[in-house]
């Protein structure tokens, strides 16, 4: 057991203090980097570099970019399930800013002021910021693709098809929804709330006391699905499918579309408009943090992010089932490519680059979207620095 696992079971208010002044000398001393940004846009290793939180706000440090490491100040909600990974640095330093619950409350925060930033189904959010006014900007994509059509084994003909019994999560209007009705010509689709019970669903091969065909699950409780009854398989990549249908369809140009936007970060538009420095310098802090642990998934088999929670896990800090609403292992199991029961890198689809999200809202236009407007969008949305 480390040095910060000794503290903690000990004294947890000690070990927060002496984890924080521990890492503020080792940033002064070795000007800590992070992983460097593969997409289109540069990210500052600085600017991406390691949280140094402490519970009063009084240890901070300054990076070459000039973004300032402290206490996280935003209050944070996002469902249980892929998304909540990204905000893995700050369950052990500021949990109490954190929330992770149900896609119903993510969706309900939209019209409270509780919440100063929200992790959420971006196209869904469109709607309710564009449409409905709720005031929150669009401040990042986090995730872009995690969607499969699982068979349950119980269609006669294994050929998903109008009239088959087909389950999934999420509603009318999400995206991975408009998708599998257009690439497979179906309209016969029943959701539940979550991928959870998505996922519950697909491991009874029923709902509701009916037989199941097909089933839409994320990972990574697809991987919980599998685990749990051998006669399920990955019927199809939703990811793949719509790129190969977009292609055909002539979307984008003729050049198709390689995922799909799914979660986004939201900040309130209070926080959004804030002018002052020091909240500034936070905002672009957070980002950046976030955006650090989408690459360390993306690229690094999440290698950083799951030492984080195995850390926190033997300090008693939380389970993973609590939190993110999966099994340890499994989580480790899906963040690693090499040990992918489904064979796909990246299979939680986490984004860390720019996301042309409004391209693809217009270029997609056949699914039923409109183009957001530009209130949607958060200044830090554009912003490369971060």
């Amino acid at each position: 057991m480390n040095f910060f696992v000794i503290i903690k079971a000990f004294e947890r208010e000690k070990k927060m203090k002496v984890r924080n002044l521990f890492i503020a000398s080792i940033t002064a001393m070795l000007c800590l980097t992070s992983c460097g940004e593969t997409s289109s846009i540069e990210e500052s290793s600085e600017a991406a570099s390691i949280e140094v939180s402490s519970e009063t706000a009084s240890t901070e440090t300054s990076s070459e970019s000039g973004l300032v490491q402290e206490a996280l100040t935003f209050k944070t909600i996002c469902p249980q399930g892929a998304p909540g990974l990204a905000l893995s640095s700050y369950l052990s330093t500021d949990e109490d800013k954190i929330e992770l619950s149900t896609p119903l409350s993510t969706k309900n925060a939209f019209f409270t002021t509780d919440y100063d930033a929200i992790i959420f189904d971006a196209t869904t959010a469109n709607t309710l910021i564009d449409v409905k006014g709720a005031n929150y900007k669009l401040a990042s994509i986090i995730t872009s693709g995690n969607a499969f059509v699982l068979s349950t084994g119980k269609d006669d003909n294994a050929i998903m098809e109008e009239g088959d019994s087909i389950l999934s999560f999420g509603n009318d209007s999400s995206v991975w929804n408009k998708i599998l009705k257009s690439v497979f010509s179906i309209t016969n689709v029943s959701y539940l709330g979550s991928t959870a019970l998505a996922a519950s669903a697909a491991i009874a091969g029923t709902n509701e006391g009916e037989d199941v065909d097909y089933v839409v699950v994320s990972e990574p409780y697809v991987t919980k699905v599998l685990q749990e009854n051998s006669s399920v398989s990955v019927k199809y990549n939703l990811k793949n499918e719509w790129s190969e249908y977009s292609v055909a369809q002539g979307y984008n140009g003729g050049l198709g579309y390689t995922d799909f936007p799914q979660a986004g970060l939201f900040i309130s538009g209070a926080l959004d408009s804030a002018t002052d420095e020091a909240t500034i310098d936070n905002i672009k802090n957070y980002i950046a943090i976030i955006k650090q642990n989408a690459e360390d998934l993306v690229s690094n088999n999440g290698a950083k992010v799951m030492a984080q929670i195995n850390e926190d896990v033997e300090a008693g800090l939380y389970t993973t089932d609590e939190t993110f609403g999966i099994d340890k292992d499994i989580l480790s199991t899906v963040v690693d490519s090499t040990k992918s029961v489904i064979g796909v890198e990246n299979a939680l689809a986490f984004n860390s680059s720019s996301y042309d999200f409004g391209g693809f809202m217009t270029g997609a236009s056949a699914l039923g979207y409109s183009t957001p407007s530009d209130s949607f969008y958060s200044q830090y949305y554009f912003d490369v620095s971060i």
